[in-house]
């Protein structure tokens, strides 16, 4: 009988921890999983503050944020004015009646926009420097005298570094264009002895903004008178000082009107025409009052 109980004691032994053992390496294995009670109150309380923050950002008087944005533009030294400003959390903007003077002085040389509608990137402009936005805009008028650019279609991209700073230390690139544009020179041109009116189909304007001048890097413009091309700078203090060279390719139809008068032949006998039928007038003095002078030909045309 001994033996017999210490055989099945051992059997016991044997037994029990290979029926049990893994059902308690399971439960130990759960017991470590789990997670601490810390991280189940962080994960709620985590969840609540990012609503609230989304919750906070969504209700901001983001209009009350785009005219401060316009204060401090405005305090860089440029004079911006808005009618209406409307812009959603989502970054969607629209503005009307949009005016910013070109020239102090003359209080006529400005530009006036009727209706702005884009893009702004608003997480950009509310924690950083950077203003972002891309823009359409009808109802322009440009008055540059005696330049006067009306009407047409435009869009604008932009990106500019330094907003919040003082125009000096902006820099960024800006890219414009427009279609079905009037352009009007609105004091008698040389030689033809009249203003001149032009229906534009097309202009490009690209360019860098740095050290206060914006460096053209494409200009180009065309309409069934002429197509033309502008490479150069302009610096931007109080008044936009004018570093360009303007090169135009005048066309069939625009030398047709001025036949009788014998146009083309006058301006290749000035020597101003080259030998490709372009024409090149270095512009300096400043938007306001540009001061035009046409370059004789490096060779010109037969």
């Amino acid at each position: 009988m001994i033996n017999e109980n210490k055989t099945e004691e051992s059997l016991d032994e044997i037994i029990e921890p290979v029926l049990f053992q893994p059902v308690l390496e399971e439960l130990d294995e759960a017991e470590a999983t789990e997670a601490p009670p810390w991280r189940k109150k962080v994960g709620p309380i985590t969840a609540g503050l990012f609503s609230f923050f989304l919750g906070v950002l969504y209700f901001l008087p983001l209009e009350s944020l785009a005219r401060e944005a316009l204060k401090t533009v405005n305090k860089s030294g440029t004079e911006i004015s808005v009618g209406d400003i409307s812009l959603s959390f989502s970054g969607n903007i629209s503005m009307k009646d949009f005016q910013m003077p070109i020239d102090e002085k003359q209080s006529d040389n400005d530009l006036k926009i009727k209706n702005i509608s884009g893009n702004l990137s608003v997480f950009s402009l509310l924690f950083s420097d950077l203003l972002m936005f891309q823009t359409e805009i009808s109802g322009l008028e440009l008055s540059a005298a005696p330049v006067e650019i009306k009407g047409g279609t435009w869009q604008i991209e932009n990106n500019i570094e330094n907003i919040k700073k003082k125009k000096d230390f902006w820099k960024g690139g800006l890219k414009i264009t427009g279609s079905q544009v009037q352009v009007y020179y609105n004091e008698e041109l040389p030689v033809i002895s009249e203003k001149l009116a032009v229906l534009v189909d097309k202009i490009i304007i690209e360019g860098d903004l740095k050290d206060n001048t914006f460096y053209i890097t494409n200009a180009q413009i065309e309409s069934s008178d002429f197509n033309a091309d502008i490479t150069g700078n302009i610096r931007l203090m109080k008044q936009a000082i004018l570093n360009a060279l303007l090169t135009i390719l005048p066309k069939d139809p625009f030398y047709e009107r001025y036949k009788q008068m014998g146009l083309k032949e006058m301006i290749t006998s000035m020597g101003f025409m080259n030998a490709d039928g372009k024409i090149q007038i270095n512009l300096s003095g400043n938007l306001s009052n540009p001061r035009p002078v046409v370059k004789k030909a490096s060779s010109t045309a037969k």
